[in-house]
């Protein structure tokens, strides 16, 4: 019932516009008295029914009857601006990608080179991008159920974590109507993922077409308030229909391959076949990019006509992709899984200096709360902060992987990383089980003594910092 998500009579002295949102199976009416006339929009049933009213002129509005589902309304100020603030999250988009995406280099004439995620797949990198924590603080990793409250809850004590909020209900805090579109299977309401969001649309089998669809409906339908947008395009992943489509092809090469079944054997002929399968996986991936690219552009057009009075625009990688052709050791947190591509648009910025910098993805929630003027946050519920938009200069990023059997970190500065790996079960961090050196190429250092000491001992400070605030031995 209504009286379950709010109080049925609104006071509309503040709002030019109300949006519902209903559901019915029943009925055919969605009723309302606005002052002292009785009205009636038209339903469509089995599906849900976005009704925008016009409150400009009204001093009160009152919902009659009940309804399967009816939204907290969702109002727009009248003295609202006009904000975008949109976030294209590219699966797997490894920064060895960028060079093939021309609409995007394009539109967003700015990237920063050095960017780098927390965590190796989708589900932790998402949560480090919603909390600016970093995966051993949020404890968002499990991989073996599509269903777990996010922040794991039922394993901690820690208020403090209970308590802090996401990305979208900071923006929802400053006027912001918010929206999630993924079809990622974990990226839905059962982890809590909803919190803040004021449309959530779980857009399982969504190409990246029908899901730009969503995000130009909605600067559209809110277009007289601001926005705050997740965009999560799986293209790039995988084929997003569980089917390739001709447009998928495009790209394709036509050469002629000779594939060999690739069994373990070490003889030549089955080394030549890997060879062969390493070349064109990574020439599907490319082409799924470009395609993607080229889908990409439909929302750069729409946006570039478009008249926002403050707008930001980021496109990023949750993660990289591991190709085999372009990998130095078998390494999950290797420059190949963590080193993203992140552009960025910004109306007011129009110079980004020192776009060399180490930028991680814990960094963009706090920088856009910077950038937005959040009235009240605090920089103890991130380990990330504001280096999108400052001066500021972060010398080492840090990768986490939490995925039973195993907990590893690696953090990396200019010229080295380690990897430390430990056993890991039953959310419990165990024993050391393996600590390596590697150059910036993954190559890894034997000899120790050709390192510089001093970067050495910066890295291994580092290092001892996050054991002791793990409680690691």
């Amino acid at each position: 019932e209504c009286k379950k998500f709010f109080d049925k009579n609104i006071n509309l002295k503040k709002f030019k516009k109300v949006i519902f949102i209903v559901y019915s199976k029943k009925k055919f009416f969605f009723e309302y008295k606005l002052d002292k006339k009785i009205f009636r929009r038209l339903l469509h049933k089995d599906s849900f029914n976005f009704l925008k009213i016009d409150a400009t002129k009204s001093n009160k509005i009152n919902i009659k009857g009940n309804y399967d589902f009816l939204s907290k309304p969702i109002t727009i100020n009248k003295k609202n601006k006009k904000k975008v603030v949109l976030l294209i999250m590219l699966d797997g988009y490894g920064n060895y990608f960028k060079n093939f995406l021309p609409n995007t280099n394009n539109f967003f004439t700015q990237s920063f080179d050095n960017a780098w995620s927390n965590a190796e797949w989708t589900l932790p990198s998402f949560s480090n991008l919603i909390t600016g924590q970093r995966t051993s603080r949020h404890q968002c990793y499990k991989n073996l159920s599509h269903y777990s409250n996010y922040l794991n809850f039922s394993n901690t004590k820690d208020i403090e974590r209970i308590n802090s909020k996401n990305i979208f209900e900071y923006f929802k805090d400053l006027g912001f109507i918010t929206s999630c579109f993924s079809p990622y299977v974990r990226i839905n309401p059962t982890y809590d993922f909803h919190k803040g969001v004021d449309i959530f649309k779980h857009c399982e089998f969504n190409t990246a077409e029908q899901i730009l669809e969503n995000v130009i409906s909605q600067l559209e339908f809110f277009k007289d308030g601001s926005n705050f947008i997740f965009a999560h395009l799986f293209d790039t992943h995988s084929p997003a229909k569980n089917t390739m489509e001709m447009s998928e092809f495009v790209n394709h090469p036509e050469k002629n391959y000779f594939f060999e079944e690739d069994t373990q054997n070490n003889n030549l002929s089955q080394k030549k076949a890997v060879k062969v399968k390493n070349e064109y996986e990574t020439i599907e991936r490319v082409s799924a990019f470009k395609n993607t690219d080229r889908k990409l552009k439909v929302i750069y057009d729409y946006l570039n006509k478009s008249n926002f009075e403050d707008y930001t625009v980021l496109l990023f990688g949750d993660h990289g992709t591991r190709i085999n052709s372009q990998m130095n050791n078998i390494n999950i947190l290797s420059k190949n899984q963590n080193h993203i591509g992140f552009h960025i648009k910004d109306k007011k910025v129009k110079n980004f200096k020192n776009k060399g910098k180490i930028i991680e993805t814990i960094d963009f929630l706090p920088s856009l709360l910077s950038r937005y003027k959040h009235p009240k946050y605090s920089t103890k519920w991130f380990d990330g902060a504001n280096y999108i938009f400052s001066n500021s200069i972060k010398k080492f990023s840090i990768s986490e992987s939490v995925y039973e059997p195993f907990y590893q970190f690696n953090i990396r500065s200019k010229n080295i990383n380690i990897l430390n790996k430990y056993d890991f079960k039953k959310d419990k961090i165990l024993n050391l089980k393996s600590e390596k050196i590697f150059d910036s190429r993954d190559k890894e250092i034997l000899n120790v003594d050709k390192i510089s000491k001093k970067e050495l001992n910066y890295i291994m400070n580092i290092k001892k910092a996050l054991i002791k605030k793990n409680n690691l031995k």
